[in-house]
């Protein structure tokens, strides 16, 4: 493993966090592993590593663009960065918090190096397969209608690949490492940002569902853990605060499908895009 860090940090605050973390997961020795935790964009280009040519200048962009923590396997190298922005200022001086990014971030990697990726990606082909006759019913250009499902379509592929690592996090015991880091993510932003939303364009609709299916990676996996009360509470408050109403009712399906038969099988994969498009449809009409 290789470790790299970029900007204001106590470094040995940051080693001891990252030594944890994987010590916690035990990553398989074929998985090559490249660890980068930056706090601005402009160590960005240290974070494409042994990457090269067109692979590393589109992780450099991404790296960029999203101001975020993610994980990427191209080929043999592996790459994880915890880039720590202004509001996520918590992780340099809580560990516990950083020792669960770091799991999440990670989990992404084994699962990958597992497949999942192409996996859920089949399922969502599959998926837009069985509902393309009654997508191009709706009356919109054909053209508009391919954009707005493909979106839709990217944003539920991240959403469970979030799912899939938090509850095999979850299952394997380290709850209270990512609850601490989704608990003051959300509790540092110090006020309600629920949004107004429009459903009258393709895009405000777009918009409207990312935003819910962002919260349903949060929500469905402490659902299962509720017991412990910062879950608890954390749950409440996104409902309280974060989620709009009608569409926490329209993606109640999605919960309660994803508790009761969560799997690794391709049905259940399927499944679960097949009822992110029909509630999208459904918000078309």
């Amino acid at each position: 493993m290789n470790l790299t860090i970029r900007g204001d940090f106590n470094e040995e605050f940051v080693g001891s966090a990252v030594k944890k973390a994987t010590s916690l997961l035990k990553i398989p020795k074929k998985i090559k592993l490249n660890i980068f935790v930056i706090d601005n964009i402009k160590f960005c280009p240290v974070t494409s590593g042994t990457l090269k040519g067109e692979s590393a200048k589109e992780f450099k962009k991404l790296c960029k663009e999203e101001a975020t923590s993610m994980s990427l396997t191209y080929k043999k190298n592996n790459h994880v960065i915890i880039h720590i922005s202004k509001f996520d200022n918590y992780l340099k001086t809580n560990k516990k918090a950083l020792i669960g990014v770091l799991l999440h971030e990670l989990m992404h990697i084994v699962q990958t190096n597992k497949s999942l990726d192409n996996k859920i990606r089949k399922a969502a082909i599959f998926a837009f397969n069985k509902f393309k006759k009654e997508l191009f019913k709706i009356g919109q250009p054909k053209q508009n209608i391919i954009n707005f499902y493909s979106n839709i379509g990217e944003s539920t592929n991240y959403v469970l690949k979030d799912i899939y690592a938090n509850l095999e996090l979850i299952n394997k015991g380290f709850t209270d490492y990512i609850l601490e880091d989704y608990y003051n993510l959300y509790f540092s932003k110090k006020k309600c940002i629920k949004p107004k939303l429009q459903k009258q364009t393709l895009e405000q609709i777009e918009n409207a569902i990312n935003y819910q299916l962002e919260l349903l990676s949060v929500i469905i996996p402490f659902t299962k853990v509720q017991r412990k009360p910062k879950a608890k509470k954390l749950i409440n408050y996104l409902k309280k605060c974060y989620e709009p109403k009608e569409l926490s009712e329209e993606f109640k399906e999605l919960t309660s499908y994803t508790l009761k038969n969560f799997s690794w099988r391709k049905n259940f994969r399927q499944n679960f895009f097949m009822i992110v498009f029909k509630k999208s449809l459904d918000l078309i009409f």
